[in-house]
């Protein structure tokens, strides 16, 4: 009876390892990631992006918020020969703190939206004509991210895998997850 019973486990734990590999042939099983750091240039398609500082921002100094921030300053230099809209490429970025995770907060979408908010908690809004850069131009953005963490993990700035599809895309036929980010390491 032993026996049978021994075998019959060796049997089962065969039977799981050999489905486990088989269901999971074709997926992902590690994760590459670009890191880039502060005060680094970033080239997307003839569009410098520099996170030149960041800082962070507790709620009882921006106006009415209930929540703290980090503040961060882009310089974006556009290097064609024609006007760029830098706006896919800054607001493709999310704040990531832990679990936590953030868009840019002062960026609105019309002159009325502005209206309606009365008071700002910000110094400075966005609206989409203002991620306009003209050839040659370098501009600096000042955006705010919501920062909910209530403890201390790394962070970083995680540019959506959209602005480099084509090199995901590729690295995922590889079986790897693949992703660029800006290492904010213990700074936010």
């Amino acid at each position: 009876m032993k026996k049978i019973l021994t075998s019959i486990v060796i049997a089962f734990i065969a039977f799981v390892a050999i489905a486990y590999l088989r269901v999971n042939r074709d997926k992902p099983r590690d994760i590459e990631i670009k890191s880039y750091a502060i005060n680094e240039d970033i080239d997307f398609d003839g569009l410098a992006i520099r996170l030149s500082d960041i800082s962070k921002i507790n709620k009882d100094k921006i106006g009415n918020l209930s929540y703290n921030c980090i503040k961060a300053n882009y310089r974006v230099k556009n290097k064609t020969h024609k006007n760029f809209d830098a706006s896919p490429y800054l607001l493709a970025l999310t704040y990531h703190k832990g679990l936590d995770n953030s868009v840019g907060q002062n960026v609105v979408d019309s002159p009325k939206e502005l209206k309606k908010m009365g008071k700002t908690s910000y110094d400075t809004y966005y609206l989409p004509k203002d991620f306009i850069i003209n050839p040659n131009e370098e501009k600096t953005f000042e955006i705010y991210y919501k920062d909910g963490s209530r403890n201390e993990y790394p962070s970083c700035l995680l540019f959506s895998n959209e602005l480099y599809m084509d090199k995901y895309n590729e690295k995922l036929k590889d079986g790897v997850f693949y992703y660029e980010l800006i290492d904010l390491g213990d700074k936010s």
